[in-house]
């Protein structure tokens, strides 16, 4: 039986037509233009927040070495006992261990790791916020004040502290892709792992991922998101605790806690700071600043309040919040360590916290009824980049007068971390120039007598011995008791501080300091002993210059311009008999030197003097 066919023309006829696109709809080819649109406006904006952060803080490519770098490049070079294990094992034993052999005693390349970090770190900022659903200009406001932030002068410019930005890079990637599936959730965890091994002080920043984000998840769902990290977390901890790095590293007096009011007061001091915007060494003194309650306990106050008011509105603020005390819980028991660098990771959160306020107030505007709708977000826009410019530039401009302080009357930065880099600089500097490549000890000369006391918290002299004062000579403290100059200037051979003459330095290149912290050469052994002798009289510290100069006199008798020196200050100081006696004994036993022949005229001289008379 045939089946029923119809003609062509009549099956066209009855085809269903497309519906016709109204105009100016282009479909779907215009979603994915306007999706490729949308992106390369993300990724300028991207590249314009990690721009900012390295401009702000360019000037740390400039700086030295620190402390803690001194230390740790010691340990690498085998001057100091170095303790294999994971603790930091990314930041300091992986970057040093392969920076130093590739780099000595260069610091640059040691600054520009942290320094394109934090440039990282504004992006990555950037991208969060935008997925925990903020619009542009929250998330904008975020990436940029947190990449313009003054405050992280303390960490950027000592490599030491290269695991704060490394942390925070790898704690954000982490977050960043928590929420995705599969693969991606171990790629999470063995980002947040590497961070713990970065800084381990990042341990408790899983728990934001508990907080609400714009997706309306339940409780599970977000326990879920942050199991994983938790769990690398868990483990990483658990590696350091059996390598027992707490014994090793955080432990004795410096790293005391305690679990009592030090924790609020290190909250508000932390809050104030984060929150200083017009002084110029803020952290200057790394203690409790016991005044700062008032302004800092406004400031936590306030992150409260917005945490709630904004929680459906702009859970931003909220995560933010979260962010900002997860990231501070480890280091609030602390004691005797209460440092600006600590706030590295923790200003993040202050950052999305901000952002997330600017979030509240667009979705206000937008929802308000009234006239003048069109008007209000790009008002809101203009205020707020205004802002942020303003952070930015105030940042720049309070980075540069820091640099600029000095201790009165000195050339020694009153900022306690470019003190001691400054020193080490000049002394590197002063060193590698008075060798001339030559191997050596080195000697430095700083008598006692001659040593001024400053207060830390303000740069002025004080009298010494103060009650309840701590003093430390400077230079040593900053060359690491002199093995930091060893790693410095790889012709030293050992150094040594010399109070005043001691014995069994002949061999010695001997240095001193000048008011400015530069580093000059004396001379070797003898000879040095006589320049120190010589420069101390012309200052007019005859007495101190008079106890140097008899003390090697009486190792080196036979050195002619050291007698001479004694001679001179013995004079100065009245004691015309000891003089003479000086000059008579250079005769006797350097009879052939220029100096007795200059002593033998200024004794002819005074003959016929006297003999006029």
């Amino acid at each position: 039986m045939k089946r029923p066919r119809e003609s062509p023309a009549a099956a066209k006829a009855d085809r269903p037509r497309p519906a016709r696109r109204p105009p100016g709809d282009r479909g779907a080819g215009a979603a994915i233009r306007g999706d490729h649109a949308a992106a390369a406006l993300d990724a300028a904006v991207i590249f314009a927040c990690a721009l900012v952060a390295l401009a702000i803080h360019r000037r740390a490519l400039a700086a030295y070495f620190g402390l803690d770098d001194l230390v740790i490049i010691e340990q690498v070079r085998g001057l100091r006992p170095l303790v294999v294990g994971p603790w930091r094992f990314l930041s300091r034993q992986l970057f040093f261990g392969w920076a130093v052999p590739a780099f000595g005693a260069n610091p640059l390349p040691y600054h520009v790791v942290p320094w394109l970090l934090h440039g990282a770190n504004a992006a990555l900022i950037y991208a969060l916020a935008r997925r925990r659903s903020a619009g542009r200009l929250a998330a904008s406001a975020a990436a940029l004040l947190f990449a313009a932030s003054r405050l992280h002068a303390a960490t950027l410019e000592t490599p030491a502290r290269a695991g704060e930005p490394m942390a925070l890079a790898l704690a954000l990637a982490a977050v960043l892709v928590s929420d995705r599936l599969g693969a991606w959730r171990v790629i999470a965890a063995a980002l947040f792992g590497a961070a713990m091994f970065a800084k381990e002080s990042v341990f408790f920043l899983p728990l934001v991922l508990l907080v609400p984000g714009g997706d309306d998840s339940r409780l599970g769902d977000r326990a879920r998101r942050a199991a994983p990290l938790l769990i690398a977390g868990l483990i990483a901890a658990i590696v350091l605790l059996m390598s027992r790095a707490e014994a090793a590293h955080l432990g004795g007096e410096a790293y005391e806690r305690a679990f009592g009011a030090n924790i609020l007061l290190n909250l508000t001091t932390y809050a104030h700071w984060a929150v200083d915007l017009h002084g110029v060494l803020p952290g200057q003194v790394s203690a409790i600043a016991a005044g700062a309650w008032p302004a800092g306990a406004l400031v936590t106050l306030g992150l409260a309040v917005l945490a709630f008011a904004a929680w459906r509105r702009a859970p931003l603020a909220a995560f933010g919040a979260a962010w900002w005390l997860a990231a501070l819980v480890p280091v609030l028991p602390l004691v005797h360590h209460t440092y600006l660098y600590y706030l590295y990771v923790p200003l993040a959160g202050l950052a999305l916290a901000l952002g997330g306020a600017i979030e509240l107030a667009r979705s206000w505007l937008t929802a308000a009824p009234g006239a003048g709708d069109r008007l209000r977000s790009p008002a809101l826009a203009a205020i707020v980049l205004t802002l942020v410019a303003t952070h930015a530039l105030m940042s720049d401009r309070l980075l540069a007068e820091r640099l600029a302080l000095h201790m009165p009357g000195t050339g020694i930065p009153l900022d306690p971390d470019l003190r001691k880099s400054e020193m080490a600089r000049h002394t590197a500097a002063g060193v590698a120039q008075g060798l001339a490549g030559e191997r050596a000890g080195v000697a430095f000369i700083l008598p006692s007598e001659l040593s001024q006391v400053y207060s830390t918290a303000t740069g002025a002299k004080q009298a010494p011995g103060l009650p309840d004062s701590v003093s430390y000579p400077m230079l040593e403290g900053a060359l690491d008791g002199g093995a930091g100059l060893r790693v410095l200037v790889a012709n030293v051979d050992s150094v040594a501080f010399l109070p005043g003459w001691k014995p069994g330095y002949g061999a010695f290149e001997m240095f001193s300091q000048s008011a400015d912290g530069t580093v000059f050469p004396l001379g070797r052994g003898a000879d040095g002993f006589a320049s120190a002798g010589a420069a101390m009289r012309r200052s007019g510290d005859v007495a101190p210059a008079v106890r140097l100069l008899a003390g090697a006199v009486g190792e080196f008798p036979d050195v002619a311009r050291l007698r001479y020196e004694y001679a001179h200050a013995l004079y100065v100081i009245g004691d015309s008999l000891g003089s003479r006696r000086e000059l008579t004994e250079l005769l006797r036993r350097n009879p052939t030197d220029t100096l007795a022949a200059r002593v033998r005229a200024d004794f002819g001289r005074t003959q016929g003097a006297a003999a006029r008379r």
